[in-house]
């Protein structure tokens, strides 16, 4: 009998502390069991032998043989690991029983829809097992992490000689080799779609390991045999472009392999360790970096990148080896320093930047984007402190890149500490200098520092408060206003001079003024005058001045930093009162034009979203008055109208989605829109409906009971465990919570409505509603979703133990309130649930709080559901066949040993476990 090996996922949850276990003494001896699956990661798997198949064949039985061996033909892994991946789906994801498994083990049609659920276990586990070993690497420095200890530990004992990152650099090669699965070499259950899908899951694996080597060299210094060995293993595919399977690459997997191609450039960056070298040549030290200790293997690197340039991904290392080349001072490698920075230029080496961080895995927030936003950070700061940004071509780029990562905590107090004389601060500068000219880039970096932090946002109110720079063109000068200077250029103003012709705004007399160049517009004269001036002032004359020329790209750049401050500090909206105000009178004005702009329209919506969070009086208000958002257009007679929705007009909101959105296929507007309910009403209106079903209760559940609404919340409840599981398989675990965190609130919103719906119906006599009958229609209706199902299913999952606790209270109140068979609803899954829950209400590591639901729901059963307690209790006659072996199978035997453990320990017994043997003897007494 093979060990049960812990599911990856379920270790996933334990050491992400996303279980409600918080057992430092479990969570260390399960990395340690589990070490080898960790450390070597999809290396782990041995390849199939017949060897193994001969071991294996005299320790199972001869129909888990015949299945195994079918799947290691599959998967192309050791029978005998197989094995073990198998009875390790069988106990942690399988959702049936012992007798159903061995019924589909005999069929062939449910041998194959059997072997794909495992097929697709193993991809999973082989992913999980790559999280866990990312969130070790990434926390194991984290002082608030509290298992900070323990991923230490196991670093310290596992990390010798870099042994970690050289496995991750193997299984990276591994991947990268791997051959396209076929029915030559892996049978006839190899379909092209599951070869589609082997393909998507080896691109994930991918990005996966290079998220772990980004995150390894966040602490841990590179050494170059390394750096050249993941070199070479990059460039042989081509940084992503060159997979050996590309014949089945699609449109939905461009955004894996683009970042594939962005991760293994940064991670070549990142060893470089810039900021080092760059650091040692103002010390002197210099020498000690580690590119530099050893000249013939740092020539042979310099070899190897100065054969790249043919693809616009090789731009970046190019970028950043001119940098190594310049600080090393050898002359084999200055020599090549000018055709370096020509080809990264020529390749549009920003550009590129660009997309490496708007890509959706680098631009969300997270421990590794933070990481790779530092990289470019890092770079940018090294090539500001050599260059000059007239030498770098178009600025339009490096304003977006600053913009993005200047969002990002970290970077942010690095960069306020710095100042704005090094690194990065000389593009902040320019933008102060060039402050009107170049209007929206300045706000638009303003906006991203605001985003940091309360801080940082303060710090940027202050700074546009008091701007030490005002320029405008040469040629709007009155030569009357001004005297020349016996310097160059410099000029100085005789009197006054009213900007915008406004004597709100003045620069005084005396101001010396610089007279500059342009760049890039045809050599414009411009003048800078050295005056203190408020940016916020002129970001209102801005306005007004934009709009008579019919431009909102100003407006839009103020809005976006107005959302960006109250964003992080709400409170700021009273200091923003004005500026709001405006913002909405101009989108009154604009919304009814032809051609509305669509970008300032979905800013205003993100403003009005991010505003609701507090106060939503006023807001309402202003959209109320816009009539922006659907809207009623006359009041209804009575509550089935009013819930039908006849009275209700789309708005304007419909008009532009209908009328330009569609057409042009930019839906930004309607994003907004979208996002603001998503993430905000929708959860707000769940928690709200908590509330009011104490005060408005009859309207509450005849809304959701008779109209579309209920249908709504039923659609939420029958998400299902298994999105939660690919969103966070999509690298995306901060979804999958928000996801949980929905479906949870519509669990309990739905249990309260059942609670109180015998109270309220719309006619005189008993009826069904349409919310019950899809809740509770039977398992044969396949046009209906099943309800009850779907509820039960998330007591199997381990990621959200809050959940599964809801969902076994939803099932109690099931079972409470409804006349109808629950082992009905359950239809054949109704034992496989039962061994679930009698599992789970068994484990020393499970959350009490489940295990009082269990017993809650069992107390009820053994009133309202006489058939499926049977089923629980499970009692056989002392003749019967197995006896034994389904006497574990009883929730008699669990009460049993819980009552036993609690009398050894003496503590008081919980009231469900004493009430569910109350109840249970008064059932078997009376009937």
């Amino acid at each position: 009998m093979a060990r049960i090996t812990r599911s990856a996922k379920d270790l996933w949850s334990l050491v992400c502390g996303s279980s409600i276990l918080n057992c430092k003494e479990l969570v260390e001896y399960e990395l340690g069991e589990n070490s080898d699956h960790i450390l070597n990661g999809i290396l782990f798997f041995k390849k199939a032998s017949p060897q193994s198949l001969d071991s294996l064949k005299k320790s199972v039985e001869e129909t888990h043989f015949e299945f195994v061996s079918k799947l290691s033909k599959l998967l192309d892994v050791d029978a005998v690991q197989c094995y073990g991946l198998f009875v390790s789906y069988t106990t942690y994801e399988f959702k049936g029983t012992q007798k159903t498994l061995e019924v589909q083990l005999i069929n062939e049609r449910h041998v194959h829809s059997l072997l794909l659920e495992v097929w697709h276990y193993y991809f999973s586990e082989r992913l999980y097992y790559l999280l866990i070993l990312k969130h070790i690497i990434g926390h194991w420095q984290d002082g608030t992490d509290q298992y900070k200890t323990i991923y230490e530990k196991f670093l310290e004992k596992h990390d010798k000689d870099n042994s970690v990152i050289n496995k991750i650099i193997d299984q990276m090669e591994a991947s990268i080799n791997a051959e396209l699965p076929t029915k030559d070499t892996h049978g006839v259950y190899m379909t092209d779609l599951l070869a589609y899908h082997w393909v998507t899951f080896v691109l994930k694996e991918q990005g996966e390991l290079l998220q772990l080597m980004l995150l390894y060299y966040k602490d841990i210094e590179p050494s170059i045999k390394d750096v050249q060995k993941m070199f070479s293993v990059f460039q042989s595919h081509g940084f992503g472009l060159r997979q050996s399977f590309r014949i089945m690459m699609s449109d939905d997997t461009q955004n894996l392999i683009s970042l594939i191609g962005y991760l293994e450039s940064l991670v070549i960056i990142q060893c470089f360790e810039l900021d080092w070298l760059f650091k040692g040549k103002e010390s002197g030290m210099i020498g000690e970096h580690y590119l530099l200790k050893n000249e013939k293997a740092l020539r042979m690197l310099n070899d190897s990148i100065l054969a790249l340039g043919s693809h616009q991904s090789h731009s970046p290392i190019l970028l950043a080896w001119l940098l190594v080349a310049q600080c090393s001072e050898l002359p084999d490698l200055l020599v090549h320093c000018s055709k370096l920075g020509k080809t990264a230029l020529q390749l549009d080496v920003f550009d590129y930047f660009v997309s490496v961080l708007t890509s959706p895995v680098l631009s969300a927030k997270g421990l590794v984007s933070d990481v790779a936003n530092n990289v470019v950070y890092n770079l940018l700061s090294c090539i500001f402190s050599q260059f000059d940004l007239q030498h770098l071509g178009s600025l339009q780029p490096l304003f977006t890149i600053a913009s993005a990562i200047l969002q990002f905590p970290s970077i942010a107090d690095d960069f306020w500490k710095k100042g704005e004389d090094a690194g990065i601060g000389d593009l902040f500068t320019y933008c102060l200098e060039m402050f009107s000219i170049e209007f929206c880039p300045l706000l638009n970096i303003c906006s991203s520092l605001c985003l940091a932090s309360k801080e940082s946002c303060s710090k940027v109110v202050e700074q546009l408060r008091n701007l030490p720079t005002f320029t405008e063109f040469w040629e709007n000068i009155d030569e009357r206003e001004i005297i020349a200077t016996p310097e160059p250029n410099v000029w100085q103003l005789v009197k006054n001079r009213p900007i915008y012709g406004d004597n709100n705004i003045i620069v005084p007399e005396g101001t010396f003024g610089i007279v500059v160049r342009q760049a890039n517009k045809n050599g414009s004269s411009l003048i800078q005058w050295k005056a203190q001036i408020n940016g916020w002032q002129i970001c209102l004359r801005e306005i007004y001045l934009k709009l008579q020329e019919m431009n909102y790209s100003s407006v839009t750049a103020v809005a976006k930093l107005v959302n960006s401050m109250l964003k992080t500090d709400i409170s700021m909206r009273f200091h923003l009162s004005h500026l709001i105000n405006v913002l909405f009178s101009i989108l009154q004005r604009c919304i009814n034009s032809a051609s509305p702009p669509l970008e300032f329209v979905s800013v205003c919506i993100n403003i009005a979203a991010t505003l609701s969070k507090s106060d939503m009086s006023d807001i309402w208000q202003q959209l109320a008055h816009i009539q922006l958002l659907p809207y009623m257009t006359y009041t209804p007679k009575n509550v089935s109208d009013m819930l039908s929705g006849i009275c209700m007009n789309t708005g304007l909101l419909g008009q532009i989605v209908a009328s330009k959105e569609c057409v042009s296929g930019d839906y930004s507007v309607c994003l907004a829109f979208l996002i603001w309910l998503l993430m905000f009403l929708w959860e707000k209106c769940l928690n709200l409906l908590h509330n009011l079903f104490s005060v408005e209760k009859d309207r509450l559940q005849a809304f959701l009971l008779h109209f579309e609404a209920g249908q709504t919340l039923l659609k939420i409840v029958c998400t299902g465990e298994e999105v939660i599981q690919q969103t966070i398989l999509k690298q995306n675990s901060n979804l999958g919570e928000q996801i949980a965190s929905m479906i949870r609130l519509s669990l309990s919103v739905l249990n309260r409505l059942l609670l109180l719906r015998n109270n309220t119906t719309l006619s005189s006599k008993p009826e069904v509603t349409p919310l019950e009958a899809v809740l509770f229609s039977t398992p044969g209706h396949t046009n209906q979703p099943q309800v009850v199902l779907m509820v039960a299913h998330y007591a199997f999952q381990h990621y959200n133990p809050r959940l599964a606790t809801l969902a076994v209270q939803l099932l109690k109140r099931f079972a409470k309130e409804f006349p109808m068979s629950l082992l009905a609803c359950f239809g054949s899954e109704a034992e496989a649930i039962r061994d679930h829950f009698l599992a789970r209400l068994s484990s020393p590591y499970e959350d009490i709080r489940l295990k009082v639901s269990v017993l809650e729901f069992l107390t009820v059963c053994v009133v309202q559901q006489p058939g499926l307690i049977e089923m629980f209790i499970n009692v056989k006659r002392k003749g019967d066949k197995d006896a034994m072996e389904e006497q574990s199978k009883s929730c008699l035997e669990c009460v049993k040993k819980i009552l036993k453990d609690k009398k050894k320990t003496s503590l008081q017994i919980c009231i469900p476990k004493n009430f569910f043997v109350q109840q249970l003897n008064l059932f078997m007494l009376y009937g």
